[in-house]
């Protein structure tokens, strides 16, 4: 969205010379029927203070039903555009990374946009061998209106193995995240019931399980918040039934990746699985299906398998509890935004 306050963000890069090309680079756009998003995303990627020769842009249509391919049309020569059915994002960012050409695949979400430096800041992360994944912090804005939120506080660096399964890992969105390709090919495809999102949590974990995190603590692009997206409470049971799936998928992929690359996982990392992401998804099931009764079971396991290892007995305990008590009893939209409230950063 070309708003005034977004463009003044605009104005205020850096200037300098190209660095030295480095790696080539895929930009991956996967869009459906976000097309009022779409124009400010795309110029976002072209407007990169990057050689044009060193990266691509590629726009995979999943079955739009907007006006998407007006737009593209805008765009033509300039992007390489793929048309497919509708059938995901999963199999949407697998079409884009089969047709990438180039070393470094980076992200970015159709209503989401970039700075111009943001590839030029973090290519040079790459430079060391063992780094196969790359996170930088976001301006958000919400509906439109700059916010002085961040969706992480810190982000995890370096090799994160034991917290890769743990929210010891502070990880960014899709839009802030870059990857050598052939780490991605470790684990790929991502399950296909990824259909609206959750892919970012599948490359983001397992990459931490098989290659160094880097990170960058500035603000390199825009994440939009409207009401289109997740941090409206726009949870269905269909999407809980995928999240879950996918939670099980990356265990499932850990195991499997633990095994060939000989990585050292925690001995009991499959108390995760009781973690508070998937069981508070599970909550949310059993809310929306009016089974109440199992909620108190629900928070007990996840007291029990989780939380006391994880805590052990004191203060965090109690206030991971606590938070779980009310994410089951409260209704979800005051919860998310009240949290979503006592997260905002201070200035």
């Amino acid at each position: 969205m070309g708003t005034s306050k977004q463009r003044e963000i605009f104005q205020e890069i850096p200037t300098g010379q190209y660095m030295s090309p480095g790696p080539g680079i895929s930009v991956i756009i996967t869009a459906y029927n976000y097309a009022e998003f779409l124009p400010a995303c795309i110029q976002s990627a072209l407007n990169q203070d990057y050689p044009d020769d060193a990266f691509e842009v590629i726009v995979v249509n999943d079955g739009s039903s907007d006006f998407t391919t007006e737009v593209l049309k805008r765009f033509e020569g300039k992007i390489v555009q793929i048309d497919q059915s509708n059938q995901g994002q999963a199999v949407a960012f697998l079409t884009g990374i089969n047709a990438s050409s180039r070393e470094i695949v980076a992200f970015l979400d159709p209503d989401d946009e970039w700075l111009p430096y943001k590839l030029r800041r973090c290519i040079p992360e790459f430079a060391d061998p063992e780094v196969g994944m790359v996170q930088h912090q976001m301006k958000l804005y919400e509906n439109g209106v700059a916010t002085k939120r961040r969706l992480q506080q810190s982000l995890s660096r370096g090799w994160v193995r034991q917290d890769a399964l743990t929210y010891r890992y502070q990880y960014m969105p899709t839009s802030a995240l870059l990857f050598r390709k052939s780490i991605l090919r470790k684990f790929l495809p991502a399950p296909a019931q990824m259909k609206t999102g959750g892919c970012d949590s599948y490359f983001a974990v397992l990459s931490a399980l098989c290659c160094k995190i880097a990170a960058v603590d500035e603000a390199l692009g825009i994440y939009n918040i409207h009401s289109r997206n997740a941090f409206f409470d726009n949870v269905t049971t269909e999407s809980l039934v995928a999240q879950l799936h996918v939670v099980e998928e990356v265990f499932r992929r850990a195991s499997e990746l633990a095994a060939s690359e000989k990585i050292a996982l925690p001995p009991d990392f499959d108390r995760y699985q009781y973690a508070e992401y998937p069981v508070s998804r599970r909550i949310e099931l059993a809310r929306q299906s009016h089974r109440y009764l199992q909620i108190p079971s629900l928070i007990l396991k996840y007291i029990r398998r989780y939380a006391v290892p994880e805590y052990g007995w004191g203060l965090p305990l109690l206030q991971n509890v606590a938070r779980m008590t009310l994410r089951a009893f409260v209704p979800a939209s005051f919860y998310k935004r009240a949290r979503f409230e006592l997260r905002r950063e201070k200035v």
